[in-house]
């Protein structure tokens, strides 16, 4: 190999790891950043969500409040507290009680737990509640509504009227659907969905985003049941397309009801576009960088080179005249 080539070697393995090394650094401290910056989003969206959910609690509160001091439920609590009572006068209450407070679910149950009236399913009368809660609670609790067409999440109080040896128990409640995740104010690149949690394998048809049904849920299907197997929060990197900027950084994170049952799972998408973006940028400097660099090691290796061999031929041929029986000749000697 020729002293021109080693140099060009030298100079351009050095040029060569140099970018490569700091193309490293950069990559790596820019995937941290990006993470650091994915967790405190999702935690700021976690937060929105639970505060929001904490203040339509307490305005569904403050409704099935309203209807317990309702002379109507005074007046369902005296009667069957009645040696005979008659609960069939009070089918309709609970319907027109709750279109009168805005409220989606709404039922008056007895102390031994059978339903006395209820809004969002009238046939339920006379039939036990199998979910009334051991205790009265005052905070809003997550509950399983059972419907005519199926399950549905509500949020939910119950308030306790006493005006005999029997209580009256008021349970009222709003759905949690897709109109309650669009009331949610996202930062750009993020979106939330919510999964139903009900017995059985997962259905597509329980995760729904704020615009309807969520667009292909067989990808986040294994994470959410992981949070379904494990009641713990999971997150994984979902490739929706073979376009590597639509990843999206997924979180799941249980919500619990009363007995802390699993009644469903809110996920939160959070796009990787910048991200990809940023390290497409990062490689693309790279390579002009390390282009760069190794074009100046190639015009540099062949400057050095001149400088180093150019005396070592003129001597040499020197020497060759010399031989030659040319006494006089002169070599330039230069610093």
């Amino acid at each position: 190999m020729s002293f021109r080539r080693k140099l060009l070697a030298v100079f351009g393995l050095t040029v060569f790891v140099s970018v490569a090394a700091v193309t490293w650094i950069v990559s790596v401290s820019t995937r941290r950043t990006f993470e650091r910056a994915n967790e405190e989003r999702t935690a700021a969206l976690v937060a929105q969500f639970r505060h929001e959910f904490n203040r339509r609690g307490e305005e569904v509160a403050q409704r099935v409040e309203a209807i317990a001091r309702s002379d109507s439920a005074t007046r369902i609590a005296l009667g069957i507290n009645r040696s005979a009572p008659d609960y069939g006068a009070y089918l309709n209450e609970a319907k027109s009680l709750a279109q009168s407070q805005r409220l989606d679910f709404l039922e008056f149950v007895d102390f031994q737990g059978t339903v006395i009236s209820s809004a969002q399913w009238p046939g339920k009368f006379g039939y036990k509640e199998s979910a009334l809660p051991a205790s009265a609670t005052k905070e809003p609790f997550l509950r399983q509504e059972e419907l005519p067409e199926g399950a549905a999440l509500g949020l939910s109080a119950i308030r306790q009227v006493k005006v005999g040896d029997q209580p009256l128990y008021v349970i009222g409640g709003r759905r949690v659907d897709r109109d309650f995740l669009a009331s949610l104010e996202l930062p750009a690149g993020m979106r939330a969905m919510f999964y139903q949690n009900l017995p059985g394998s997962f259905s597509p048809q329980l995760l729904i985003s704020a615009s309807g049904t969520a667009p292909q849920p067989e990808h986040v299907a294994p994470l959410i049941e992981q949070v379904r197997r494990q009641h713990q929060e999971a997150s994984e990197i979902v490739h929706w397309s073979s376009d590597p900027g639509d990843e999206e950084a997924i979180n799941a994170i249980p919500l619990f009801g009363l007995d802390n049952e699993l009644l469903g799972i809110l996920v939160v998408g959070n796009s990787r576009r910048p991200y990809i973006e940023l390290q497409q940028h990062i490689r693309s400097a790279a390579m002009l960088a390390s282009a760069a660099g190794i074009l100046l090691a190639i015009l540099f290796s062949g400057w050095a080179a001149t400088r180093v061999t150019r005396p070592v031929e003129q001597l040499a041929e020197a020497a060759r005249e010399v031989a030659a029986g040319n006494w006089s000749t002169q070599v330039p000697v230069s610093s």
